[in-house]
């Protein structure tokens, strides 16, 4: 035993075990801080994207509000304004369910998804 600690000594190995544990641990606390940044990057990539939506969002709803006043004044009857707009907007959403395919909705909300996450696909690689 006590030729093995010397040799070990002789050869500078004596703290190797230490030395091991200590690079694991810097290597742990380095992929903590990582993941802690990735998230962050992310969750900043996600909230940004929220506040422009919920703003394009508001934006559409006055619009609308809008138009929908207009053409009511138009017509002498706001409710028909309203039911108009409605209409244009159910109209939409049967275009876009109908061809949901064709416009590829699925696939661009995916890519933006991983982009924000910043998940590679395999058309990237």
């Amino acid at each position: 035993m006590a030729a093995k600690k010397s040799i070990l000594k002789l050869l500078g190995l004596e703290n190797l075990s230490t030395h091991i544990k200590d690079l694991v641990d810097a290597r742990v606390q380095i992929f903590k801080y990582d993941i802690k940044t990735e998230l962050s990057k992310s969750l900043s990539k996600v909230l940004n994207a929220l506040i422009i939506f919920l703003l394009i969002l508001a934006a559409v709803l006055f619009l609308s509000i809008a138009l929908s006043i207009y053409i009511g004044m138009k017509l002498n009857s706001y409710y028909l304004g309203f039911l108009i707009v409605a209409g244009i907007y159910v109209f939409l959403s049967l275009i876009l369910i109908i061809f949901k395919k064709q416009i590829g909705i699925e696939k661009s909300i995916e890519a933006n998804l991983n982009a924000v996450f910043g998940i590679e696909t395999e058309e990237k690689m």
